[in-house]
């Protein structure tokens, strides 16, 4: 086993920037390209409740660099409504969905509810 600490990946759950702090991410065509400069990683939080079309998650992965990852929240019908008993074409289904992120897609994240046991 290595003893060197893995580097840290520091991102936040979506990329608005407060107009508090914008001036502190450099310029870019939108929101998600000046904070794609800063950090490398967000979540795609809208997920959770709505679809997105293809076209969406492909603009979204071709204003970050080529080194940037978003984690993409499975829906809530997934986790909280079918809690996690979802059949396996529907998991396929939402992960074919995200296909226009490419290589960008970095990691699923599941939300569960309080209430599961």
């Amino acid at each position: 086993m290595s003893s060197r600490a893995a580097t840290p990946i520091v991102g936040t759950a979506a990329w608005s920037l407060p107009r508090a702090v914008q001036g502190a991410f450099p310029e870019g065509d939108s929101l998600l390209s000046r904070y794609a400069q800063v950090l490398p990683c967000t979540e795609i939080n809208s997920t959770f409740s709505k679809a997105h079309r293809p076209g969406t998650f492909e603009r979204w992965a071709a204003q970050t660099p080529p080194g940037f990852r978003f984690s993409v929240k499975l829906p809530k019908a997934m986790t909280h409504d079918a809690r996690l008993k979802v059949p396996s074409r529907e998991v396929r289904d939402f992960v074919s969905s995200l296909q226009g992120l490419g290589e960008r897609l970095g990691v699923l994240l599941v939300q569960l509810p309080p209430s599961l046991d």
